[in-house]
């Protein structure tokens, strides 16, 4: 695979996050790609050690926010997190 594919990968990865709002869209304007389901294995395993260390609890959901958040900074410059009050911010972004 040549550099201008990889980056068209990433791209659709990245589109990807957010698939409840756009699969309908991303399915018209890349038809017949399947995203691959990215492997965090050892990104996970290190995710709930860290939680469990912090005498934090691994729910599914803030693990997935915590993949998401990692594989935001190494695309982004700068990252903020917004959300509601008690959603997890600061957690996701301690652990």
């Amino acid at each position: 695979m040549n550099p201008p594919h990889c980056y068209l990968y990433m791209y659709i990865a990245c589109l990807a996050d957010i698939k409840l709002l756009l699969q309908d869209i991303l399915n018209d304007f890349f038809p017949g790609i399947v995203i691959p389901k990215q492997e965090c294995g050892v990104l996970q395993e290190a995710i709930v050690t860290v939680m469990q260390q912090n005498v934090l609890q691994p729910e599914p959901s803030m693990i997935t926010k915590a993949i998401q958040l990692h594989d935001t900074v190494l695309v982004r410059h700068g990252v903020m997190l917004v959300g509601p009050t008690g959603g997890g911010k600061t957690t996701v972004w301690k652990v």
